[in-house]
This record gives structure tokens, sequence and C-alpha cells, in this order.
């Protein structure tokens, strides 16, 4: 056989002499029986060979077929253009070249082209079954389920009647787009027009599963088996993944055990599922020894870890870290989190640090992780590798509020007023909304107390006259009370009360500033700490 390299090489020979056999031969390597024969460069320097030869291409069919050889590998753009150069040559476009070219933006998630080209009336093409499964399976690629629900009324208006493959591709577009009473109406119609199958089933126990709807879901596990579809691992993942998210661990083990009368081999992902539902009602020890049973991926072990942190078991979650490289698995961001939290959990906060300095030599930690590190950090009074962190690459200002707030709760009070203070300088925070007033959502308690602190602090004697307003948030035209009311009592100023009709702002009179400024109270809020 001659090989993909030779072809497009004898290909090139004929290019000066006969160029559409060139793209043809092209054409044909490209087929989609070739492609197992050749690997991923010689596809896509065979690809750039047609996209030169183009002008070769004759008739309506050799374009419909370069157009889905593009759209197999997602490039619809270049289908797109040779859709446009059939126009140009008066050679269509044809019914075949624009589904070939709704197949290459179904197959790239380009939705937003699929339905431009439906809604283009004025290039003759008529909607058939074919053309409609394919924007169909555009919009559930990208998890469109209501542009998904006016194809299907599209196509109830022009009498075409939608096969099983459509319905379930608008069935599984519902479950992804979280629509699970639409996914069920999808299915009812699976039953009136012909039997569903199993991928049916498996799209409708997905959309409850999203849903947390895991009673539907075993309901329609059930059904499946009483119409007589063959079971597979897909639908039992899906059903274990339902009761799950329900908090169902029972249920979710009882499928397992079940598999093996159903003639199912339960995957992976089955076993994930039902690891996580034990973790989720802290049964760690259960979740641990089903990881035992099962040929582990990565998010197995992410999902024990997660099981032995929410219980704190710091020693069972070092080990699990072991055991995951020993399967040759790098720990993920969420591995570390996990470890991190249980050893800050239980004081261990050498083996936190240790754990964190690892992290930092292979990679840069998120700031999810920085924060977390914080808190071992805190519980340490170890503040000066908290400020470390700040000095490091990617640090945001979310990781500098947090080591305001340890520093405040360590006795570190300067130290956090300067820390705040370059922060609003430098712009990364704009708390204010006017000269007298001061919008601290968002912040925590701590970081609340120091930005009030430090405005107080920089208040100068022009503005001692006019009274300082705290947004302290949830106030006016709120059923809720006000999120920071603590602070009104950790501020050390006499006299502070709300504003009139909104208990979300705080307001401190001006002869209150003017006692702080003379000496009364600026001290107090040097020496402050945690209370």
């Amino acid at each position: 056989m001659v090989s993909l390299r030779c072809a497009l090489r004898c290909g090139r020979k004929d290019v000066s002499r006969e160029p559409w056999n060139a793209a043809l031969a092209a054409l044909a390597l490209l087929s989609p029986k070739h492609k197992r024969k050749a690997s991923s460069h010689q596809r896509k320097e065979t690809l750039e060979h047609l996209w030169r030869n183009q002008a070769s291409l004759q008739t309506p069919k050799h374009f419909a077929q370069a157009i889905s050889a593009f759209g197999r590998h997602r490039r619809w753009q270049e289908g797109h253009l040779l859709l446009d150069e059939m126009t140009r040559r008066t050679l269509g476009p044809c019914k075949y070249s624009y589904t070939a070219l709704l197949s290459a933006c179904a197959a790239a998630s380009a939705w937003q082209k699929a339905m431009q080209l439906l809604s283009n009336q004025d290039a003759g093409f008529e909607l058939d079954l074919i053309a409609l499964s394919s924007a169909l399976s555009a919009c559930e690629k990208a998890s469109l389920w209501e542009q998904a629900l006016l194809l299907c009324a599209e196509a109830e208006r022009r009498k075409i009647h939608l096969d099983l493959v459509a319905l379930n591709t608008v069935i599984s577009s519902c479950g992804k787009g979280f629509a699970w009473q639409s996914a069920l109406g999808f299915l009812e119609l699976c039953y009136r027009q012909q039997r569903p199958d199993v991928v049916s089933f498996s799209a409708a126990v997905s959309a409850c599963e999203r849903g947390q709807q895991w009673q539907r879901a075993l309901h329609l596990l059930s059904d499946a088996r009483q119409q007589g579809n063959r079971l597979d691992a897909i639908l039992l993942g899906a059903s274990v993944s339902a009761c799950e998210k329900g908090r169902k661990w029972e249920h979710a083990i009882s499928l397992l055990a079940q598999a093996k009368l159903w003639h199912v081999v339960p995957d992976t992902t089955s076993f994930n599922a039902a690891i996580a539902a034990l973790g989720k009602s802290l049964l760690w020890e259960k979740a641990l020894e089903l990881l035992q049973q099962v040929a582990p991926d990565a998010v197995s072990f992410d999902t024990a870890l997660d099981a032995a942190a929410l219980c704190f078991q710091w020693m069972q979650v070092l080990s699990l870290l072991q055991q995951m490289q020993k399967h040759l698995f790098p720990p993920t961001d969420f591995s570390f989190m996990s470890a991190l939290t249980a050893c800050s959990a239980q004081k261990q906060w050498q083996r936190a640090l240790c754990l964190y300095e690892t992290l930092e030599g292979e990679r840069q930690p998120n700031a999810l992780l920085r924060l977390t590190i914080l808190d071992a950090l805190e519980d340490a009074n170890h503040w000066q590798k908290a400020v470390q962190l700040l000095w490091q690459p990617g640090a945001d200002v979310a990781l500098h509020l947090g080591c305001i707030r340890l520093l405040l709760r360590v006795n570190q009070v300067e130290r956090a007023l300067q820390l705040y203070g370059t922060l609003e300088e430098e712009g990364w925070v704009q708390p204010w909304i006017s000269e007298w007033e001061l919008d601290l959502h968002g912040f925590s308690l701590e970081v609340a107390y120091v930005a009030s602190s430090y405005a107080l602090l920089r208040r100068d004697r022009a503005r001692l006259a006019r009274p300082l307003c705290l947004v302290v948030g949830r106030g006016h035209g709120s059923d809720h009370d006000a999120v920071l009311p603590e602070l009104k009592e950790l501020l050390p100023l006499h006299d502070i009360g709300t504003m009139p009709r909104n208990p979300g702002r705080l307001l401190i009179p001006a002869d209150a500033i003017a006692a702080f400024f003379a000496g009364e109270n600026m001290d107090q809020v040097l020496a402050a700490t945690k209370k």
C-alpha cells in the first residue's frame, strides 16, 4: 500500500500537469476509512495540500467532500470559505455542502454559525432531518437547550419527523442546560414515536442528575430495565452520580453491587461517584475501602482525598498523596488543597508548609491554595512567611486581603494598616464613594476594621468637620440585616450610629472623629487586637 507521504508526493508531482487529480487524491486520503492509517501530522499536511489546491475542485460533490474533510478536523472556517467559493463559481451551494458545513460547525461547537446557516433563506437551502440533526448536535455541544427547542419547533412546523438520534440529542441538550423537566418531556416523546434506547435513558438520567432529581433517575433506570434495554456503564455511572448528588450513598453502593447481575462492568467514573457520595456523608473509611476495588485514575484519588480531608484525617490524606504518586498520577491543585485543608484544620502547620513548598517547587500555586496556607500560618503565628507570599508572582488582591486579616489576628496591627494603605494608594482597592463615604462591601470583618481605621488615621484636618459614613451593606431596600454589624462594636469610637432608614450604613459623627484626633481614641486603634 502506498503511504500517505508517498501519495502526497505523487499528488504534488501531478499538480503542474493535472491539479484536479491532486485534489481528489487528498480527498481520498482524508476519507474516514484512511483516518486510522495516518498520523495527525500527516492529516494536517494533507489538509493544507487540499487547501492549496482548492481551485481544482470542480463539482458540488467534491466541494461537499472537502468541507466534510475540514469539518472532521473542526476547521469549519475553511469549510465556510469553500462554501463561498462554490457560490462565486455558481456551483452551489448545494444541499450536501450545506449539511457538511453544518456538521463541521457541530463538531467545533460553532453553534452561532450553524444557526446563521439555517436562517439564511437566500441560499435556497431546504431544512431536512440530516441538516437539523447537525444543528441540534451543535446546540448540544454548546449546552444551548433553548436553541435546541426552537429547532424542534421549526421541525414541527415544517413537518420534519425527528428520529431517535435527534431526540436523544435534544434530551442531552436539555440535561446540559439543567432543564430536566424538558428532557423528560422529550423522553416521553420517544415513548410515543418509537421505543427509547439506552442512549435515551442515559441522557435523561444525566439530566436528572444535574437537576438533583435522584429518585427520578432511579425510576428511569428501572424503566430502562423493564423496557428490555441492555444497560451499559454510561447509564450506570449516570445513575450512581445522581445518587451522589442526592447524598444517597446507600443507593450508590447498591447500584454497584447490582451491576454484576445486570451484566454491566462499572467503569471508574461510577466508582468515583460512589466514593464522592461516601465522602459527602463523612464515611471516609468506606470511601477508602471502595478506592481499593477500582483501577483508580487521578479523579479517584482526588475524590478519596476530599473524603478524608472533610473528616480532617490528615495522616490518611498524606498517605493517599503518596499512593497517588506511586500510580504515576501527579497531584493536582485539588489534591494539594485537600491536604492543606486537613493539615491546617489539625494544627499541622509544619506539614502544611512543607506541602506548600513542595508545590512551589513544581508550579505556581493558585490563589485559593495561597489563601489556604494562610490559615495554617496563622495558627503558627508565622506571619513573616505570609508576607513573603505577597512577593511571589501572581499575588492578587484576595491574597493581600487575606494577609491583612492574618496580620490583624496575630496582633500585627501596624503592619496590617501599612499593607492596606499600600493597596489603597496603588489602586488595588478603591472603597471611597465620596470624600466622606467608605464602601466596605466584600470585605471581611477584619479587613473592614483595618480599612475604617486607616480612613480615620489619614483623615486631614480640612475634613474633620464632616462625619464619616461606613457602607457595610444590605441596608436600605433589603429584608436582611447589615453584613458587618460587628464593626460598630469593634471600632473604638463613641456615638457610632446607623443612618436613618438605612441600617446598612454606619455614621461616625464629626465630634467623635475630632475626639479621636485629640488623642482619646487614637491609641486604642493602634493597640486593638482580636475581639
